[in-house]
C-alpha cells in the first residue's frame, strides 16, 4: 500500500483498530448468488473455493477464501452470481424492510431508482428485494461505466429495468415520481483504500470538501423526485462525518427529512451505519436512510386510449412475430418495434415509466430487448436468453461442459451433437441459458455478442 496521507491518519486517530485493518489486513473476496439463476455449482472456479455465509445476507451472500479469475467461469457470465463487496450486501435487507413497509401502505410494486449505479453491484442486490411488477430505474452520470452498467444488469436477468445515463440534475424536474430513491454517492473512498491504491494516492482534505458539496447537489436534484412518505436510501463508501453524518444533517434542516431506523442499527460489528475494515468482514461503508415528510401514495397507472393500443399492436404484428419467441415472456408484456428494428418487450409499468418520463432523461435500455429483424429474419437476442422470466421450453437446447462454454464465449465455433435442430438453438451451461448459435447443418454460428466476447 502507498503511504497515506498524514491528514488522513491523523482523522483516524480515533480509530486506531480500523487504521490497523487498513494497512495490515487484506481485502475479503465475496460473492452474492442470484436466487433466480440457481446452478448445482455457482461458483465453479479454479482452485475450487471454500466458502463461507456473508452475515448480513446469509441466503446469498457468500465469502470465499482466495480471489479466483472471474472471467474463466462460465456461471459469472451467465448472471449466476454477482462479485460484490460483503458490506455493500446490506442493501437487500435494507430495502426488503422498506418494501415491506410501502406495502403495510398499500403498495405494490415498488418505483425504485438508483441514481449512481454503475457498475450495478447494489443495483442487483435491491432488485433482489423488489416486489413483482415493481420498476427499476438504474442511472450512471459517466458513459463507459453506464455501459458496463447495462451489461451487468442484463446478465442478472430482470426484466422491468431502465437503464438511464446522465447527470442527476435531468431528474430535478420531476415530481413525487419514485418510492425508494438509492444514492451511493461519489465520495473520496477511504473505505476502498485497503484494496484500491488510487483511493490512497488520490486522497486529499480537498477531496473531501469537494466530494460532500457534489453530495450535496447531487441530493438536491434527487429530492423533488422522491414521493411524500418515501425513503432516500444514502451511502458512501467512506468514513468521514463530511461525507456523511453532515450529510444527513443536511437533509434534516434543508429538507426536514426523518431519520428512519432499520436493520443497519441492529447488525454485530456495524457502528452508527458504519462498516469498518476490522469490526465487519467487508471494505468500509457508510449507509443511512431517510424518509421525506408527508403521506405516502401509490403509482396509478393510466390505461392507454384503445387506438393507441391498437397502433401498438399492428407495429408489431407488422412483422409477424413467431409464435415462438411471443411465447418466450409472460403474458402482459407489450412488443415495441423500434425503427432500427429492434424488438422491445415492456412490462405495463415500465411502458408507463418510459411514457411519462423518458423524454426527460437519456435511456439507454428498458424493459428486454427481445429480438432483432434483420430483412425477413427474426433474430433473439441475448438479453432474451439472459431475462429471469425467458421460457425457453420452446427452444432447442444443448447442454456444454466448461471448455465448450469458455470457446463459445471467446466466439469461437462450437460442434453441436448429431440431430440437433437447424435453426436458433439454446447453448446452456448448467442448466441456465448461455446465448444463442444459429445451427446450418455442417457448422453453427455463434451468435454471442461481439462487445462481450472473452478475450483470453
Amino acid at each position: 500500500m502507498a503511504q497515506l496521507h498524514p491528514e488522513f491518519v491523523k482523522a483516524m486517530a480515533g480509530l486506531p483498530d480500523v487504521l490497523r485493518a487498513l494497512t495490515e489486513t487484506e481485502p475479503v473476496v465475496s460473492v452474492r448468488m442470484n436466487v433466480r439463476k440457481p446452478m448445482p455449482s455457482v461458483v465453479n472456479t479454479p482452485g475450487e473455493c471454500k466458502t463461507e455465509q456473508v452475515a448480513v445476507l446469509t441466503e446469498t451472500g457468500r465469502y470465499l477464501d482466495v480471489r479466483p479469475r472471474f472471467s474463466a467461469d462460465p456461471a459469472w457470465h451467465v448472471g449466476a452470481y454477482y462479485v460484490q463487496d460483503a458490506s455493500s450486501m446490506v442493501i437487500t435487507p435494507v430495502v426488503r424492510e422498506l418494501v415491506a413497509r410501502l406495502q403495510a401502505e398499500g403498495a405494490q410494486g415498488i418505483t425504485y431508482m438508483d441514481a449512481c449505479a454503475a457498475p450495478g453491484g447494489k443495483t442487483t442486490a435491491a432488485l433482489d428485494a423488489l416486489p413483482p411488477d415493481s420498476v427499476m430505474v438504474a442511472n450512471e452520470y459517466d458513459f463507459k461505466r453506464a455501459s458496463v452498467l447495462r451489461e451487468n444488469l442484463l446478465k442478472w436477468g430482470c426484466p422491468d429495468v431502465i437503464v438511464t445515463r446522465g447527470g442527476t440534475e435531468r431528474f430535478s424536474g420531476m415530481r413525487e415520481v419514485f418510492d425508494i430513491i438509492a444514492v451511493d454517492a461519489p465520495c473520496s473512498g477511504e473505505g476502498m483504500m485497503r484494496k484500491d491504491s488510487e483511493a490512497v494516492a488520490q486522497w486529499t482534505p480537498a477531496l473531501v470538501c469537494e466530494c460532500a458539496q457534489r453530495q450535496r447537489e447531487i441530493l438536491d436534484n434527487l429530492w423533488p423526485a422522491l414521493k411524500p412518505g418515501g425513503y432516500l436510501v444514502y451511502s458512501t463508501c467512506t468514513f468521514n462525518h463530511s461525507e456523511n453524518e453532515d450529510i444527513i444533517k443536511y437533509l434534516e434542516q434543508e429538507y426536514e427529512a426523518v431519520r428512519v431506523e432499520t436493520v443497519l442499527d441492529t447488525l454485530p460489528g456495524v457502528t452508527e451505519g458504519h462498516f469498518y475494515p476490522g469490526r465487519f468482514r467487508g471494505e468500509g461503508l457508510y449507509m443511512a436512510v431517510v424518509s421525506k415528510p408527508g403521506e405516502w401514495k401509490p403509482d396509478s397507472i393510466r390505461n392507454k386510449s384503445e387506438k393507441s393500443r391498437k397502433q401498438t399492436k399492428k407495429k408489431a404484428d407488422a412483422v409477424s412475430l413467431p409464435e415462438q419467441l411471443r411465447k418466450s415472456l409472460p403474458e402482459g408484456y407489450r412488443f415495441i418495434i423500434t425503427d432500427d428494428g429492434c424488438v422491445q418487450a415492456m412490462s405495463a409499468r415500465v411502458e408507463e415509466w418510459m411514457k411519462r418520463h423518458s423524454a426527460a432523461v437519456d435511456v439507454i435500455s428498458a424493459g428486454v430487448e427481445v429480438a432483432t429483424v434483420k430483412g425477413r429474419d427474426v433474430i433473439p437476442s441475448h438479453a432474451l436468453a439472459m431475462c429471469t422470466v425467458f421460457d425457453s421450453a420452446g427452444w432447442p437446447q444443448v447442454e456444454v461442459n466448461k471448455a465448450c462454454a469458455l470457446s463459445y464465449l471467446r466466439r469461437e465455433a462450437i460442434e453441436l451433437p448429431e440431430g440437433t435442430p437447424g435453426g436458433m438453438v439454446l447453448i446452456c451451461y448448467g442448466s441456465q441459458p448461455l446465448g444463442w448459435v444459429k445451427n446450418l447443418g455442417k457448422r453453427a454460428n455463434n451468435l454471442y455478442p461481439l462487445q462481450y466476447r472473452l478475450r483470453t
